[in-house]
């Protein structure tokens, strides 16, 4: 995948710095557990359902995570080759 435009970069960089970020699942965690006791929910088939979405999360994180490293490194490559190009025309 190489970014063509700004838009494709801009969701590329997003899409990277989304499954990098630990912090973004704590602050879900932290959500979850705020409107439980808020609410006086007690129900144990929904937290069984939240910490299986929860893992369902975490797991395709860490999978995007190992592919765009490997396509943002593919892409580093491609933008020196691009650099080494132009100079080379001049």
């Amino acid at each position: 995948m190489l970014p063509i435009n700004r838009l494709d970069k801009f969701l590329f960089i997003c899409l990277y710095n989304f499954a990098n970020s630990f912090k973004l699942y704590i602050y879900i965690l932290a959500i979850y557990i705020a409107t439980n006791i808020y609410f006086g929910i007690n129900d144990g088939q929904i937290a069984i359902a939240f910490v299986f979405c929860f893992m369902m999360l975490i797991l395709l994180a860490i999978d995007l995570n190992d592919k765009f490293k490997r396509e943002f490194n593919r892409y580093k490559k491609y933008l020196k080759i691009k650099r080494i190009r132009s100079y080379k025309g001049r």
